[in-house]
């Protein structure tokens, strides 16, 4: 069997899923809160966010911590960051994969800016040790030098609004 992309034949390609067991639950079992927020972000590179805030939402469930409304604001804002920056790069590299490079290397400029507003709202561009049990750890505003978020989101206003100057025309 052979895959055609763009009148280029490829040999055979057989994609196989193994996940590879690392006795990550187990690792949770010994270690404090604190740690488990680390150990929780660090499953998954891409997603690290995401994880620390499952992992935190289930200690405040279980513990019937209530977790403040700007914590609570902050946290759905970061959560949006971190899936708008892994749907650019997905759209990238499936575009690679119909053999359209160009539109790749669009995403990877917007997902670069997305990560560099990230690293301007928490210090990190995947989001890492941000989130804590009971809220975050940082607030936006008093930190200096960072910008406020309401031009932040105004940044990735402008970002919706880019990808159509690059619109392929027909």
């Amino acid at each position: 069997m052979r895959h055609r992309s763009c009148s280029v034949s490829r040999a055979y390609l057989q994609i196989r899923l193994f996940y590879t067991h690392k006795g990550t639950e187990k690792l949770f079992e010994h270690l404090p809160v604190s740690h488990g927020v680390f150990l929780a972000e660090s499953i998954s590179g891409d997603s690290s966010f995401s994880h620390g805030v499952a992992f935190c939402q289930a200690i405040e469930r279980a513990a019937e911590i209530e977790v403040p409304q700007r914590a609570q604001v902050i946290r759905t804002v970061l959560l949006e960051l971190e899936r708008l920056y892994n749907h650019v790069g997905d759209i990238g590299a499936i575009a690679t994969d119909v053999g359209f490079v160009i539109a790749n290397m669009h995403a990877g400029r917007l997902r670069e800016m997305l990560l560099a507003i990230n690293e301007h709202l928490t210090g990190n561009r995947l989001l890492r040790g941000m989130v804590a049990v009971g809220g975050v750890r940082r607030d936006w505003s008093p930190i200096p030098g960072v910008p406020h978020v309401h031009g932040i989101l105004l940044a990735v206003g402008r970002l919706q609004q880019k990808p159509h100057r690059y619109a392929v025309a027909r």
